[in-house]
């Protein structure tokens, strides 16, 4: 995986979703008045955000257990995540969304 920086040329659809996840989550993390690392590391969101498994609640909250996430940081994170991502490819529209 490349660096995140990188992103936008590589591979712009994880590009837009890390872009939308991060101050989700960073929010998430705000409203409970934690550290966003301890919330969720950067690290295994941006693993999702290259790769996902899928966009739903349930793909995520699968993968970030595959990934070593702990029980209670799914439970917070992955509808956050999961409604990030749907912004994401909603604001790309169709001509940058993945083709399929």
């Amino acid at each position: 995986m490349p660096p995140p920086k990188a992103w936008a040329n590589r591979r712009p659809e994880a590009d837009a979703r890390l872009k939308a996840a991060r101050p989700a989550v960073a929010e998430r993390a705000d409203e409970l008045r934690m550290p966003t690392e301890n919330l969720l590391t950067p690290a295994l969101l941006r693993r999702v955000a290259w790769e996902p498994e899928g966009e739903d609640r349930e793909s995520i909250e699968r993968q970030l257990r595959s990934l070593g996430a702990r029980e209670w940081q799914v439970t917070i994170t992955a509808p956050v995540i999961a409604a990030a991502f749907v912004a994401a490819r909603q604001d790309a529209g169709p001509e940058t969304g993945e083709s399929g």
